[in-house]
C-alpha cells in the first residue's frame, strides 16, 4: 500500500469503507479516488460520521473543506490517523505530573 501504514487502522477503516460503499475491499487502494467511488456529498458526511464513531475520534474540519482535502482512500486514511495521534497527544498532555515533595 505504497506509503500507507498497514496495520489495525488501515484495515478496519478499509474494511468499513468498502462495507458503507459495499465494494470489495480488495478493490480500495490508497491511490483509489474518492470520484472514482461515486461518492456523493450526502455519501461522505454519512461515511465521515460512520469512521468519526467506529473509530472514536472527531475528523476535525468543515465538512466542506474535508471533501476537498480527501481526495482519495489514502487521504482518508492519513487524515484519521493524524486525527487519532492528535487525540492521544492530548490525553497524554492533560496527564497530571505527579508532584514530589522536595527532602529537606
Amino acid at each position: 500500500m505504497s506509503d500507507i501504514q498497514q496495520d489495525a487502522l488501515t484495515d478496519r477503516l478499509l474494511h468499513l469503507m468498502a462495507d458503507y460503499l459495499d465494494v470489495p475491499v480488495e478493490t480500495l487502494t490508497p491511490e483509489t479516488t474518492i470520484e472514482s467511488l461515486h461518492i456523493d456529498s450526502l455519501d461522505f458526511v454519512e461515511m465521515v460520521f460512520l469512521i468519526e464513531e467506529q473509530v472514536g475520534v472527531p475528523l476535525d474540519g468543515a465538512l466542506n473543506d474535508l471533501r476537498q482535502q480527501l481526495v482519495c482512500v489514502g487521504d482518508v486514511i492519513t487524515f484519521t490517523r493524524e486525527q487519532v495521534e492528535n487525540v492521544k497527544a492530548a490525553a497524554i498532555a492533560e496527564i497530571p505530573v505527579p508532584h514530589r515533595p522536595r527532602s529537606p
